[in-house]
């Protein structure tokens, strides 16, 4: 049929990152899947072929696409927290961008601006859809909420008194710890020698080193 792709990806557990692509094929194969289905009826009552009305249902394709690009959007923030010497407060700063975006595009979303989501655009663009009906709508702001929420209660914000690991050479340690460990972080701090290693190694290696 003239189609960019010649077959549907399929899911492994293994890589989940897999499902963000399989939705997105899935859509830019709409047309072609759905003759599918339409030319190949069951054989038996088998779930799959169920779906054949759903091709015909804007609204549930709507879901769709935006579902692809929430995926693409997680998909992107979860590579940007791998590699080496990845540290908690990298993680953090990662995440914050990503969590304010989730706030601001569900404020849009409310408003009915849905431009952040380029997959959904598009194929609104594509079918000449106008207007977003309210409960996908709605549905879609709870689902942003959701996400900002989730985000938030698994990567919380540092406390402040956690400074001195990220640099131990840039506080006032007597006035940030009161316990006996000040005694042994005042001279980790005057160490002229941990200091050149702090310049030169990443900040997991240091640690390491002075432990």
């Amino acid at each position: 049929m003239g189609s960019d792709h010649e077959y549907l990806l399929l899911h492994c557990e293994v890589r989940w990152l897999s499902r963000g692509n399989i939705l997105k094929k899935l859509i830019e194969l709409k047309e072609d899947v759905s003759v599918f289905l339409e030319q190949n009826p069951p054989t038996s009552k088998d779930a799959i072929f169920e779906f054949k009305d759903r091709y015909h249902d804007a609204n549930w394709l709507v879901k769709v696409a935006y579902i692809c690009d929430v995926f693409d959007f997680l998909n992107n923030l979860n590579l940007a927290l791998q590699g080496e010497n990845v540290k908690i407060f990298k993680v953090v700063e990662k995440v914050e961008a990503p969590t304010k975006k989730l706030n601001l595009w569900s404020r849009r979303v409310k408003k009915g601006n849905y431009e952040a989501f380029t997959i959904l655009t598009a194929f609104q663009k594509e079918n000449n859809i106008s207007f977003m009906p309210n409960d996908t709508s709605a549905l879609i702001q709870e689902h942003l909420q959701g996400l900002e929420a989730n985000l938030k209660a698994y990567f919380p914000p540092i406390h402040s008194n956690k400074a001195w690991i990220r640099n131990p050479f840039s506080i006032n340690i007597e006035t940030t710890f009161s316990d006996l460990n000040v005694e042994s972080l005042i001279e980790l701090s005057c160490d002229t020698a941990l200091k050149d290693i702090y310049k030169d190694r990443p900040l997991i290696h240091f640690w390491l080193s002075c432990r």
